[in-house]
């Protein structure tokens, strides 16, 4: 173990944080619990296996990574968008073409939304 994660595990927990972590561990823990149960059932299982357990873990994980991925796509094109806003605003700006100057505003608030919308998910 390195200098640092021994340092990392020594650290103390404040009490709040602490109070939090325990409910985030057992919000997952319900997830995973209901998860389970309900594979069982669907499968007709007797009683709750590892097998169960397991696939409701990966459901679960599936479910953080698309939405993360999907936070990841909002960002993106939001940043596409506001990209094509500056450099067409400007553009537009100095040909005098106000226009056009409106859709690339349209483009700029469209962009800035998808991407506060991805960056608060």
């Amino acid at each position: 173990m390195s200098n640092l994660q021994k340092q990392a595990f020594e650290k103390a927990l404040h009490p709040q944080a602490q109070t939090t972590a325990e409910a985030h561990i057992q919000d997952f823990a319900d997830a995973l619990m209901l998860h389970s149960k309900t594979i069982a059932a669907i499968q007709g299982a007797d009683e709750v296996q590892s097998v169960h357990v397991n696939a409701a873990r990966n459901i679960i994980l599936a479910t953080f990574q698309k939405a993360k991925r999907s936070s990841e796509l909002y960002i993106l094109f939001g940043s596409i968008l506001l990209g094509a806003f500056l450099q067409g605003f400007v553009t537009e700006y100095s040909n005098g073409r106000p226009g056009w100057m409106v859709i690339y505003v349209i483009l700029g608030l469209v962009g800035t939304l998808m991407a506060f919308w991805g960056f608060t998910r």
